[in-house]
Protein backbone atom coordinates (compact mmCIF):
# COMPACT_ATOMS: atom_id res chain seq x y z
CA UNK A 1 0.00 0.00 0.00
CA UNK A 2 2.88 2.31 0.76
CA UNK A 3 4.24 1.74 -2.75
CA UNK A 4 0.86 2.54 -4.30
CA UNK A 5 0.59 5.82 -2.41
CA UNK A 6 4.16 6.74 -3.34
CA UNK A 7 3.48 5.96 -7.00
CA UNK A 8 0.32 8.10 -6.99
CA UNK A 9 2.20 11.00 -5.41
CA UNK A 10 4.99 10.68 -7.96
CA UNK A 11 2.48 10.67 -10.81
CA UNK A 12 0.74 13.80 -9.54
CA UNK A 13 4.06 15.53 -8.96
CA UNK A 14 5.26 14.57 -12.44
CA UNK A 15 2.07 15.86 -14.06
CA UNK A 16 2.39 19.08 -12.06
CA UNK A 17 5.96 19.60 -13.24
CA UNK A 18 5.01 18.89 -16.85
CA UNK A 19 2.13 21.36 -16.59
CA UNK A 20 4.42 24.04 -15.16
CA UNK A 21 7.04 23.49 -17.88
CA UNK A 22 4.46 23.57 -20.67
CA UNK A 23 2.85 26.71 -19.25
CA UNK A 24 6.25 28.36 -18.86
CA UNK A 25 7.36 27.65 -22.41
CA UNK A 26 3.98 28.20 -24.01
CA UNK A 27 3.67 31.52 -25.90
CA UNK A 28 0.07 31.65 -24.68
CA UNK A 29 0.94 31.18 -21.01
CA UNK A 30 -0.13 34.74 -20.18
CA UNK A 31 -3.51 34.24 -21.84
CA UNK A 32 -4.29 30.97 -20.04
CA UNK A 33 -2.80 31.90 -16.66
CA UNK A 34 -6.14 33.28 -15.48
CA UNK A 35 -7.91 29.94 -15.95
CA UNK A 36 -5.70 28.02 -13.52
Amino acid sequence: MSYSVHFSFFTLFRDFLIFQVVKFFSPYSRSYSGQF
